[in-house]
């Protein structure tokens, strides 16, 4: 079997790397060959999220539409084709279409509420050229639908009743339970994420300014989100790389993942909980979305809703160092059994044949 991808984002983006990238050493065990095409370019990917810089964004990504004229051709050579989000950030379904006619088995995967057509800050001029119902049109011509959470397959189920939902798997080869802790008095609560994302953090500016007062020793490190919303003593700002992305978790004691009750944060995955989890850190969340499945309330966690709330149940934590140690590895024990790459690829493996086998009968 020829399987190919047809990804937005280079390595350095999150969704593919997660949804397809983490997948590849297990098809290459069971002898299925593969080429991924990503959009856009790491440079690319670079300049885009970065402000201003508009003719030489317009210059790359007319040259990446033409390569990827180039990719939807490829797709007559392919028994699966699987689109993770779209094959062409821009409103028309065109280069999907031509997919879908030379290789009737495309499987369409996404992990967002795309379908509410939400731009990033810096590229909010996009929006011009998108299409709030191409994602509808991709649902329609796709043999199959991968979604990342039960929003999302409530949704493409409007469209399309081949649905089948794999969260965004956990490579816990990779993210290891971190180490225990070297220095006691120093506490830190984290944050990983990106720019798209950060302005979430505007929620925990309270809570976080009476924890700080609260406790001299805790220290807040974000990492990944350049500019963040939040005016408080003892925070570190960090770069997110790729190469130090585990090292930068382990050094978490308590991980927050604030998010607002709208429909876009409904859609997520929960992915930012999930690698806390990974790494045994107990997670403080918002009762939003997946969050409510993938946090158990007093197990590996906590849902926090208010001000009051925040503050009150990152206290419990930062008070009782074994509470910490028995939610992290709860979180811990719930991704090796419900969310890691290990559960998840069998699955994934298994759509790709089974949409292989039904397209071929």
């Amino acid at each position: 079997m020829r399987v190919l991808f047809l990804i937005p984002y280079p390595p350095e983006g999150a969704s593919g790397r997660y949804r397809v990238l983490q997948y590849l050493p297990w098809l290459e065990r069971e002898g299925i060959s593969y080429q991924v095409r990503p959009f856009m370019s790491p440079k690319l990917y670079r300049t885009l999220y970065q402000p201003g810089r508009l003719p030489q964004k317009v210059a790359m990504v007319s040259a990446a539409i033409l390569k990827r004229f180039v990719d939807s051709i490829r797709s007559a050579r392919a028994d699966v084709v699987v689109i993770h989000r779209e094959a062409l950030p821009l409103g028309t379904a065109l280069l999907e279409r031509v997919a879908a006619r030379l290789c009737p088995a495309m499987i369409f995967d996404f992990d967002d509420a795309i379908y509410l057509n939400q731009t990033s800050a810096p590229n909010a001029w996009t929006r011009r050229f998108k299409n709030a119902r191409k994602t509808d049109t991709l649902i329609r011509l796709s043999a199959h639908i991968i979604a990342g959470n039960r929003v999302l397959e409530g949704y493409a189920r409007q469209f399309n009743p081949h649905v089948t939902v794999i969260p965004t798997p956990v490579d816990t080869a990779r993210y290891e339970c971190r180490p225990a802790p070297q220095n006691g008095k120093r506490l830190v609560i984290g944050w990983i994420g990106s720019h798209t994302t950060a302005a979430y953090l505007g929620a925990l500016q309270e809570p976080l300014a009476a924890i700080l007062e609260r406790y001299p020793q805790v220290e807040l490190r974000v990492v990944g989100a350049g500019n963040v919303p939040l005016r408080l003593p003892r925070l570190q700002l960090i770069r997110w790389e790729l190469d130090r992305e585990v090292d930068a978790l382990h050094q978490f004691d308590i991980g927050v993942m604030p998010m607002p009750d709208d429909e876009w944060a409904r859609g997520k995955c929960g992915f930012k909980a999930l690698l806390y989890m990974s790494a045994g850190i107990p997670v403080v969340a918002s009762p939003v979305g997946i969050n409510s499945e993938i946090v158990r309330e007093g197990v590996n966690g906590f849902l926090a809703t208010t001000h009051a709330q925040w503050t009150d149940v990152l206290s419990r934590l930062i008070d009782d160092r074994l509470l910490r140690q028995q939610m992290g590895q709860a979180g811990r024990a719930i991704v090796e059994q419900q969310y890691s790459v290990t559960v998840n690829a069998p699955r994934f493996l298994r759509v790709l044949r089974d949409v292989h086998e039904r397209e071929r009968a």
